[in-house]
């Protein structure tokens, strides 16, 4: 029970920062492909947390150990600001005045459409009425409309 609770341990933690590592643009809005590539991360990461194991008893000990991670990381949350940051990492800038910072656009692995599409959701045409785009944590982008005038 004991390698158990170890490999979800680690597993939940590889994945995290696996996640984090491909960019916030994969949590957002998942396409087709990322939710294919979810699919499959979750039925490969199953075999490794059950081992030869694959008893009721160990199924629920991986879950288990598996909420009491996420009460533990949103706990430590509070208490660690840093860990906030370097875990889920900051809002980013993607346009500002309607100018695309293109710097920060290749970082985040977001494209002009993208930031456009987000933009007619929220009623604007042209780049030119954006006031800033920003890459928020969760993956979507949020749109602060130009001063009308």
């Amino acid at each position: 029970m004991t390698e158990t609770i170890l490999r979800t341990a680690l597993a939940w933690l590889g994945l995290v920062v696996l996640i984090r590592l491909s960019g916030r643009r994969t949590l957002g809005e998942m396409s087709p492909v990322d939710f294919v590539v979810l699919l499959i991360m979750g039925d490969m990461i199953q075999q490794s947390l059950l081992g030869e194991d694959f008893s009721m008893t160990s199924g629920f000990v991986v879950v288990v150990t598996l909420l009491l991670l996420i009460v533990g990381y949103a706990g430590a949350k509070s208490r660690w600001p840093r860990l906030v940051r370097a875990v889920e990492g900051v809002p980013t800038v993607l346009v500002r005045n309607g100018v695309p910072d293109e710097a920060q656009m290749r970082a985040a692995r977001v494209g002009m459409d993208e930031v456009m599409e987000a933009a007619r959701r929220n009623g604007l045409v042209e780049l030119r009425e954006v006031r800033f785009a920003v890459l928020e944590t969760g993956g979507e982008i949020s749109i602060i409309p130009a001063a009308k005038g």
